[in-house]
C-alpha cells in the first residue's frame, strides 16, 4: 500500500539532494515543510509554507513576508517541483535545481 505521505517524503528527499540545498533552511511541521533562505527562522517573515493534502493529492504553497501572505497557490503532487522552481526564484532569488532522478 502506498503511504499517503510518500509525496511529501519524496519532496523532502529531492530538496535535500538538490545542488540548491545549501541555500535553503528547512524545518518540518505536522503536515508539511517550512523553508527560509537564511539560518534565522521567523514564522511570519521570509518563510515558505509547503503543506501536503494527501487525500486531495495536492500541495499548498504559501509565502509569508512581513507578517502577510504574499503568495498562496495550490498544485498537484506531480507539479510540486515545477512550482517550487518558480517560487524559490520569485521569493528568494534562488535557482532551485532538483537533483536528477535515479
Amino acid at each position: 500500500a502506498r503511504s499517503a505521505y510518500a509525496p511529501l517524503l519524496r519532496l523532502s528527499q529531492a530538496l535535500g539532494a538538490s545542488p540548491s540545498a545549501s541555500l535553503l533552511f528547512p524545518t518540518v511541521s505536522y503536515d508539511g515543510l517550512l523553508i527560509t533562505d537564511g539560518p534565522l527562522f521567523y514564522r511570519d517573515d521570509r518563510v515558505l509554507f509547503i503543506t501536503h493534502f494527501p487525500d486531495e493529492h495536492r500541495f499548498r504553497v504559501q509565502y509569508r513576508l512581513g507578517g502577510a501572505t504574499r503568495l498562496d497557490s495550490s498544485c498537484s503532487e506531480a507539479d510540486i517541483l515545477a512550482t517550487l522552481i518558480a517560487t524559490f526564484r520569485d521569493c528568494y532569488g534562488v535557482t532551485f535545481t532538483p537533483a536528477p532522478a535515479d
